[in-house]
């Protein structure tokens, strides 16, 4: 532990007209002027009177000299967590599933699990897979949309040429067979509106099939060998959001 003595010296109990000086002495770097006027450049001998281009240099030092000459208290910065905009997208997705699993019943994070098979983007920077709510699938290939506005003019000009079969938003809902879910594109790609109508068609299925485990295969195909490669793999994402949501609550607690 160092002893007291070798503490600095607390900046409010400097005196005010040191402070004041030390100040000034930044002040005058700044200004090559007034480096030869008030002759500075002699105490740095070592060192040729600043240019105007070295301007840059003497403002970090001018930083340096009044950080360290402020109260303490006065430098404390709250530190805030900036929310990259994809961020902010991609929890669409998750916060309207969320709501549908709760308003009807459904198994929490099983439509959840859902979303990840069918638009999960893989997030590097916070090492999670999340669903992403500008997803188009059409002709057996899949695109991650930056914008809503971007989606839709990708389903339009796949309309243009005579594309039906375009599967859209987090859940991925078929606009060729589920002809009658959106009354507009812009209502297809509203997160929680995708959801609920993933939510309506899966709690049908489960109630057709008697199983939420049948119904998830149903979700993608009534053909056995697609439904069944589906179901697991929805399964085992299942398992691992509940695994994580248990250690999330034990590590709150």
């Amino acid at each position: 532990m160092a002893s007291k003595h070798s503490l600095p010296e607390r900046p409010e109990n400097i005196p005010l007209r040191l402070r004041q000086n030390g100040v000034k002495m930044a002040l005058i770097l700044l200004d090559p002027m007034q480096n030869q006027k008030n002759g500075v450049c002699a105490v740095f001998n070592r060192l040729s009177c600043p240019t105007r281009k070295s301007k840059s240099f003497a403002f970090v030092v001018f930083s340096l000299v009044v950080f360290s000459l402020m109260p303490a208290g006065t430098a404390s910065v709250t530190p805030i967590k900036v929310v990259a905009k994809s961020d902010r997208e991609a929890a669409l997705c998750t916060t309207a599933i969320g709501q549908v699993e709760r308003e009807n019943r459904i198994p929490l994070y099983l439509l959840r699990a859902i979303a990840l098979k069918e638009t999960g983007r893989w997030d590097g920077a916070n090492k999670v897979s999340q669903a992403w709510p500008w997803t188009v699938t059409a002709e057996g290939q899949g695109q991650y949309f930056p914008r809503k506005k971007d989606a839709i003019a990708a389903v339009k000009a796949l309309m243009s040429r005579g594309v039906r079969s375009i599967d859209v938003g987090c859940l991925q809902i078929n606009l060729r067979y589920h002809a009658d879910a959106f009354v507009d594109l812009e209502a297809a790609f509203d997160p929680l509106t995708n959801a609920q109508y993933a939510g309506k068609f899966l709690h049908g299925l489960r109630r057709e099939l008697h199983s939420w485990t049948l119904a998830v295969g149903g979700y993608h195909s009534r053909t056995p060998a697609r439904a069944g490669p589906y179901r697991h793999k929805v399964i085992r994402l299942w398992r691992k959001l509940q695994q994580d949501a248990n250690k999330a609550r034990r590590t709150a607690s």
